[in-house]
């Protein structure tokens, strides 16, 4: 990467940005935090504190009219991400944004627009893409070893690891609960191996059937029982416009023995893998073998590797690494479950 200096503010100061965005960044040389937004003073003070952050402000769009930003690292409420980011490119800024870029194909595609008018980078944080041994599954593939996929299952699946803060179970600050939390991971990484088929249609379930029992403990803190009201779980099943089907399966409180659990299956003509775990399944002259890929060496975070890859892109003018035209499909089969639940019936996407 090129030494000129980016120049970035931060919107939203949660656990995310603390835990990988910021570090990711500052493992770069030619960074300079400019500012930090967040609707809680006291949070983004003492962020801003922490990492050396001179400007704060309890209003992004104050941040956004700052001429001497670059970039912007968006980790609000899932519901914000499409207006935030659509924000940010009238204001000339290129954007980093965390999973999910929205939560409607409609925002997405009005995110698409917008980039391309202003003529500024969106990328989406897709951290479980650089790991290792996704890049490795990918390269099998690519080099024609699974041959024709038929059939694949996704997961992602916790026993009661519910995130507690408003912004996930509010459905007004989510637009959506673990369809659209764990979801977007897991099906992410299942269509960028099978690089983005083209979804038809879309039969979704879902529901609150744990969140609002006091029966199970909170991993991670205690939640607003009464008036959580998103799902807690969802499944679908997709169909593409190959001769593929695609099942997901997503939960926060499963009565499972893991505590977590994600991963995803694809069967093709010739062989099927797993991921994460990288073991293949095939048949050679009437044996059956199975065989373990070697994950591709990696960065210590995929969080990182994102931000590497964008940080390169803005400073010598590269195209998105996780562009956000790939998130529209996405977008577009999670909206689906939820349309299915509420028509009770399959719906096109």
């Amino acid at each position: 990467m090129k030494s000129r200096t980016l120049r970035i503010g931060f919107i939203g100061t949660g656990d995310v940005v603390t835990r990988f965005h910021l570090p990711g960044w500052a493992r770069l040389g030619n960074v300079e935090y400019v500012a930090a937004a967040d609707v809680r003073e006291e949070r983004v003070r003492e962020v801003a504190d922490r990492y050396g952050i001179p400007q704060v402000f309890t209003d992004y769009r104050r941040l956004l009219d700052l001429k001497g930003i670059d970039a912007v690292d968006v980790c609000v409420p899932n519901r914000l991400h499409g207006p935030v980011t659509l924000a940010a490119l009238a204001a000339g800024k290129h954007v980093l944004c965390e999973k999910p870029l929205a939560t409607t194909p409609a925002e997405v595609e009005a995110v698409i627009a917008a980039g391309k008018a202003a003529g500024r980078l969106v990328c989406v944080m897709k951290n479980h893409r650089y790991r290792g041994i996704t890049r490795a599954i990918k390269r099998w593939i690519d080099e024609g070893n699974l041959g024709q996929p038929y059939y694949a299952r996704a997961w992602a699946l916790r026993r009661n690891l519910l995130p507690c803060a408003p912004g996930f179970v509010r459905k007004e600050l989510s637009g959506g609960g673990v369809c659209m939390d764990m979801g977007v991971h897991c099906l992410d990484v299942v269509l960028h191996l099978l690089d983005f088929p083209e979804p038809v249609r879309v039969t979704g379930h879902m529901g609150t059937f744990l969140a609002k029992s006091d029966a199970i403990p909170g991993g991670w803190g205690e939640w607003d029982r009464g008036t959580f009201d998103v799902e807690d779980f969802a499944c679908a099943m997709v169909r593409f416009e190959s001769d593929l089907t695609l099942s997901l399966e997503t939960s926060w409180l499963a009565h499972i023995p893991e505590q977590e659990t994600i991963s995803c299956t694809i069967l093709g003509s010739k062989a099927g893998v797993s991921w994460p775990s990288g073991v293949v399944a095939t048949a050679r002259e009437r044996r059956l073998m199975d065989v373990s890929l070697e994950p591709l060496p990696e960065l210590e975070c995929g969080h990182w590797s994102v931000i590497e890859e964008f940080a390169d892109a803005v400073v010598n003018g590269k195209p998105s690494p996780v562009p956000p035209e790939e998130s529209l499909k996405v977008v577009r089969i999670l909206e689906g479950v939820y349309e299915s639940q509420r028509q009770q019936r399959e719906v096109a996407v």
